[in-house]
């Protein structure tokens, strides 16, 4: 009946995979294409079953007053799943809000449910009516901002959806090809993008004329009080219509201006006073938490995964508290997941993380408190996880606190020198393959004779460089999307500073809210393209040629005293102990990032900072357990050299029965064979199953965090923060951008931080 739904349903139906209902288990999901329209709209309602077969359509609720009419069915397999899609159309010609009951889908498994919806229903004078000139005559098209609250309270999310009606009627036919992003105008509020779909989410009738609806969706949330606005704005999509030209029809595509109107809203300030550990939250929620660990030994560290889940402003939830008024747990900074593409919804799960370590025997994790505002009831509100039971085995060795009002607990010096590091040194473990090339070129000499020719093992990829290259200079489309494009290029291809122009004309265009973006100039794309022509393609060779190595205390002027005095010695005999006595001082003036920094170096130097490292801030290493926990007896470059050597061996093999298969002994044979598959399985699965945290990296390709600042999804001051504050953790630098570097931490959690804020392990 409504021939375009067919597409959006497919989408529909993919996106579903990552629902809880795609992951196995058997479920009903009912969805709505959209959830604000206006009088006589006509939106699509999905009922999805995964992993369930009935044999006639789900039993319908009660929607009256609303319309509810059945338009088609579909059965689709999908990753081993089979999923069965019902379509609806809804629609009210009354104006309100609107409760959609459950569906019921009875099976051979028992009766299934789907979640209740809200629809609601504006008036159709809601809508402002605009006209494009197209061929000498103007073609009507309606536009709308629709909220679902017009008095939120300060930080209040929630949903918003700019939508267009276009004519899909003769004589103007007007379809999406692409939907582009909607850029709107916004005072007072945060939003993220507004993105659109291809594919009509409705149709309306409007004197006579029949529209298709297109829906740009998004949240947004009042960042401070009173009269706020969203809006004017416009979408610039690419459409689809048909023309006559002599005498024949035929399709054109352009880009349109489509204008979308502003709506007003009024934000409330948050009632005084804030309960102690609210952090900001509002909406609706409930806590659950759950130990990776339930038994283990007194001492050990265990892992407990936090989920928030409800309705609100999910992207400025920060972590809840453990309720441990006795001090009987040792609390690790708590770590939130990036939540990604899902920041644009206001209704979801929010992940944490958290590590601690109970100071004695304790029978039960205690709960974890959240607190928030709940905006419908118009009050604070506190969510508490359950409590779990733990096995808690062994006794803690006595350890004496360290006595403030006592002298620095420095350790006694040694005789034994620094270890001198060097990325270089690397190669020195590599030595070894000098006798299996030996021995290949011996068999090769004896063999070919002077057939051999020196072949270079360096070759620039121009060919990828200049294909990259050349798909930069197509793209057509607007700064921001082009400047994008062109930094990716520049950090791809390891640009230096005289590239920082395009990374801030980058974030000028990609990040900054109050900045337009615009159709890039011919002139200006040359002027950039011929820029990039000035980097130098390399490309990285791998596995072969690898690097990888394995105060009520002192008196603050008495104790950079003894940091002088140590920094002295340091220069004219230098030991291990020094970094551990530095680390003390630092420590003891308040300066953590330093302190774990000396502490590091004091471990790279083969001490062990394990006791001192518990009393300072920041993400460290995290205890595995099982096989993870097993393979880092050897490094990963251990496994990488048994893979290599299992390799060399394969050749030497095969070259020896190539050339010498009538003279060379079986049991040789043999022996050769068993060598090389051994040293492959173990070398591989090894190298496959070694942890990939940074944790388990070699200390001298870390970085510490010496600064109290906040971890930022993109390279710019006022990004998004992912962790309030870093000092002290470890990190491994993966890329950079300006005096940007984008840094991985313990945990695989990733984000850029200023350069001037971390310094080397490796001195």
């Amino acid at each position: 009946m409504i021939r375009s739904y067919v597409v959006l349903v497919l989408i529909l139906i993919i996106g579903f995979k990552d629902c809880d209902g795609a992951q196995g288990s058997p479920s009903v999901r009912a969805t709505l294409s959209s959830s604000l329209i206006v009088e006589g709209e006509k939106s699509l309602l999905t009922v999805s079953l995964n992993d369930l077969q009935t044999i006639g359509w789900p039993t319908s609720p009660v929607v009256t007053p609303l319309t509810l009419n059945q338009e088609r069915q579909a059965h689709i397999q999908q990753n081993g799943q089979i999923q069965e899609v019902f379509q609806y159309t809804v629609s009210s010609f009354k104006s309100g809000t609107f409760r959609i009951a459950p569906f019921e889908v009875a099976t051979s498994q028992g009766v299934f449910r789907s979640q209740p919806l809200t629809l609601k229903v504006f008036p159709a004078d809601s809508l402002r009516v605009n006209g494009l000139r197209l061929e000498n005559q103007t073609v009507p098209y309606l536009s709308a901002l629709f909220l679902e609250n017009l008095t939120p309270f300060q930080g209040e999310s929630q949903h918003v959806e700019a939508k267009l009606y276009l004519p899909r009627g003769q004589p103007n036919f007007l379809t999406m090809k692409y939907p582009m992003m909607a850029e709107l105008e916004k005072a007072g509020l945060a939003a993220w993008r507004f993105d659109g779909a291809r594919d009509p989410t409705g149709i309306f009738t409007q004197e006579g004329i029949l529209f298709n609806v297109f829906t740009y969706q998004s949240s947004v949330a009042p960042i401070q009080t009173g009269e706020l606005s969203l809006g004017p704005g416009k979408a610039s999509p690419v459409i689809q219509r048909r023309i006559q030209s002599r005498g024949r029809f035929q399709i054109k595509e352009e880009s349109l201006d489509l204008k979308f109107p502003s709506i007003k809203l009024t934000a409330r300030p948050l009632p005084k006073p804030e309960p102690e550990g609210f952090n900001g939250a509002v909406g609706n929620y409930t806590i659950s938490a759950l130990p990776l660990t339930k038994e283990f030994e007194l001492g050990d560290t265990i892992t407990v995964d936090i989920e928030i889940k409800g309705t609100g402003n999910l992207a400025q939830i920060q972590g809840p508290i453990l309720v441990d008024p006795k001090d009987e747990w040792k609390q690790y900074e708590i770590s939130k997941i990036t939540q990604g593409e899902e920041r644009r919804e206001t209704e979801g799960t929010v992940k944490f993380t958290q590590v601690i370590r109970p100071n004695l025997k304790v029978e039960n994790l205690p709960p974890y408190r959240f607190v928030y505002f709940n905006p419908l009831l118009e009050k604070y509100e506190t969510a508490q996880s359950l409590t779990h039971p733990l096995t808690i085995n062994g006794s803690l060795a006595s350890l004496t606190p360290p006595d403030e009002s006592a002298t620095l607990s420095f350790i006694a010096l040694s005789n034994q020198p620094l270890q001198h590091f060097s990325k270089e040194e690397g190669l020195r473990i590599w030595k070894w393959q000098l006798i299996p090339l030996t021995a290949i070129l011996v068999i090769l000499a004896i063999r070919l004779m002077h057939h051999l020719r020196a072949r270079s093992l360096n070759k620039l990829p121009k060919t990828e460089f200049n294909k990259e290259l050349s798909a930069l200079e197509k793209l057509t489309h607007d700064q921001a999307t082009f400047y994008r494009a062109a930094s990716n290029f520049v950090v791809r291809w390891r640009g230096d500073h005289q590239f920082d122009e395009i990374h801030e004309a980058r974030d000028l265009y990609s990040f900054r809210p109050d900045q337009e973006s615009k159709s890039i100039l011919p002139s200006e794309k040359n002027k950039v393209i011929d820029l990039l022509k000035k980097l130098s393609p390399v490309f990285i060779f791998g596995v072969f040629f690898s690097l990888q190595t394995n105060i009520g205390f002192a008196q603050v002027d008495e104790i950079t005293a003894h940091r002088s005095e140590i920094l002295h010695q340091m220069a004219t005999n230098p030991c291990p102990e020094h970094y551990y006595n530095l680390a003390v001082c630092e420590q003891t003036l308040g300066n953590s990032g330093q302190a774990v920094l000396a502490a590091y170096r004091f471990q790279l130097h083969g001490g062990n900072p394990t006791q001192f490292l518990e009393q300072t801030p920041g993400l460290r290493s995290l205890k595995h357990s099982g096989i993870k926990n097993s393979l880092t007896a050897l490094t990963i470059s251990t496994y990488q050299q048994i893979l290599v050597a299992s390799l060399w061996l394969l050749v030497i093999l095969l070259l020896l029965r190539t050339f010498y298969a009538a003279r060379s002994p079986k049991w040789f044979s043999a022996t050769l064979s068993t060598l090389t598959i051994s040293g492959f399985i173990f070398g591989s699965s090894g190298w496959a199953l070694y942890p990939k945290d940074v944790s388990y990296k070699p200390l001298e390709d870390l970085s510490v965090v010496t600064e109290a600042i906040p971890l930022r999804a993109q390279p710019y001051d006022g990004a998004q923060i992912i962790r309030d504050n870093m000092i002290g953790s470890l990190c491994y630098q993966e890329s950079e951008a300006g005096d940007w570097l984008y840094l991985e931490f313990p945990g695989e959690m990733k984000g850029w931080l200023p350069r001037k804020s971390i310094r080397s392990i490796l001195e």
